[in-house]
């Protein structure tokens, strides 16, 4: 019996920890539709991107100053860009972000996010508290005069 709960207890420390393994090959792991790990230091007009998505001809793109969030408060910008490249308003929107549990150790995480709309349509300033380092996923649906579409990817927190 006590073989059988250390090797239990094992095999969940070693899930955590490859779930929480800050490699650079696992950063933007999980989805097809997630910012490849070469473009994530590109550079948006409000800052350094890290992390995009696409929903038919809508791109939304997370910046900031220093390319990155943290754990703890974050300030950001969410852009939505057409096929064309330009800021694009898509009406109502909804956006959170998420990080699966890990059991037994941890619960779901599911953090909404606030959105503030600037001067320019498709351009937001955006706030939201994280928890911990680790890969979230970008959860973003939206409806209005662009469609209806959902945006889905992955980011990582150092």
């Amino acid at each position: 019996m006590r073989n059988k709960l250390f090797l239990l207890f094992t095999c969940l420390l070693l899930i955590f920890l490859a779930a929480c393994n800050d490699t650079p090959a696992n950063h933007g792991a999980g989805t097809a539709t997630g910012t490849p790990p070469a473009q994530a230091s590109s550079v948006a007009s409000t800052g350094k991107v890290f992390g995009s998505g696409k929903a038919g001809d809508v791109t939304a793109t997370l910046s900031n100053a220093l390319g990155q969030l943290k754990d703890g408060d974050n300030d950001f910008t969410v852009e939505f860009r057409n096929a064309a490249g330009q800021p694009v308003d898509v009406g109502a929107i909804t956006m959170f972000i998420d990080m699966p549990a890990m059991p037994p150790t941890m619960p779901y995480m599911k953090n909404n996010v606030k959105l503030v709309t600037t001067n320019t349509p498709g351009i937001y300033q955006a706030t939201v508290h994280l928890e911990m380092a680790g890969t979230w996923n970008v959860h973003v649906t939206y409806k209005g005069s662009a469609g209806e579409g959902k945006i889905e990817f992955p980011i990582h927190l150092k």
